[in-house]
């Protein structure tokens, strides 16, 4: 493999996923690097997107509320896998495919750190502007996470779809809820009047 796992992982997923299989690299320790990883994004771009820098006090608050995440995305894939595979390796190849949203996400918070806040509000007032490439990271990574189903649990086509929508609905809903939901509250509070 000549590219990086990460970026094979992303853009050639069906072949990607059969040759880290092969790979003994990891153990329990290493499952943990790109859930961590995780974490640290999401709370660098909470610090970023409400403040434009990166605070210790923000990263802080950001890594609370995003420590949640990876732990339901663990807990979906335990309820989907396959004995066959160490859980540790599982986890590991299966946060590979989060560079979609990881483009997202830092193209989201290099907008508030590097845009003056007043031209970041006017383009934000553009939903179609975040909201488009959201959609295709998120298209991207069902994509993605398709071809993990498929290859690292031996999924059919019928079968991946179906434990794709269920991984998603056990990791997603309650941690859009978690994570969005302060700021969400805010929000409704603002619109409403309360």
């Amino acid at each position: 493999m000549d590219e990086s796992p990460d970026l094979w992982v992303m853009f050639r997923p069906a072949q990607a996923f059969p040759h880290l299989l092969k790979d003994p690299a990891g153990g329990r320790w290493m499952a943990l690097r790109r859930p961590l990883l995780l974490i640290l994004m999401l709370a660098a771009f909470a610090s970023l997107a409400t403040s434009g820098r990166l605070s210790l006090r923000l990263l802080t608050a950001g890594a609370e509320c995003a420590v949640f995440l990876p732990p339901l995305m663990i807990a979906s894939l335990a309820l989907l896998r396959r004995p066959a595979i160490p859980f540790a390796r599982v986890i590991d190849i299966f946060f590979m495919g989060h560079g979609p949203w990881t483009l997202w996400i830092g193209a989201f918070a290099s907008a508030w750190a590097f845009i003056p806040a007043d031209k970041a509000f006017y383009w934000f007032q553009f939903r179609a502007a975040w909201l488009v490439p959201a959609l295709g990271s998120f298209l991207w990574s069902g994509y993605i996470d398709f071809w993990f189903l498929r290859c690292v649990f031996r999924k059919t086509a019928g079968q991946a779809l179906r434990d794709l929508a269920v991984q998603r609905t056990i990791a997603w809903i309650p941690g859009l809820a978690i994570f969005l939901g302060a700021g969400g509250w805010q929000v409704l509070a603002s619109r409403f009047g309360w």
